[in-house]
């Protein structure tokens, strides 16, 4: 289950989307970002009851990704360095 803390950081994130405010926070965000990295590796064990590939490869650290938060701002016109949600991957590749 996501914390609600890891919603209420977001919603605070996408009033203060700048640096300075993210550095004074970042003990914050490298808590919720361990407990959604926890949520992504819970949720890897569940696909594993039912598919092989990921069962075969839990033991294999690039199957759980979590992406970094840092958005690529070179070619946007969106110039906030943030990006307001969390994602990740589970792939047995």
């Amino acid at each position: 289950m996501i914390n609600p803390k890891t919603l209420d950081f977001l919603k605070k994130l996408a009033k203060n989307n700048n640096r300075t405010w993210f550095k004074e926070h970042k003990s914050e965000f490298d808590a919720i970002n361990k407990d959604f990295l926890e949520f992504v590796e819970e949720l890897a064990q569940d696909i594993a009851r039912f598919d092989k590939r990921i069962a075969d490869s839990l033991h294999d650290k690039s199957t759980v990704k979590v992406f970094r938060i840092y958005k690529d701002v070179r070619f946007s016109k969106d110039k906030s360095p943030y990006k307001l949600n969390l994602g990740g991957t589970i792939t047995p590749y």
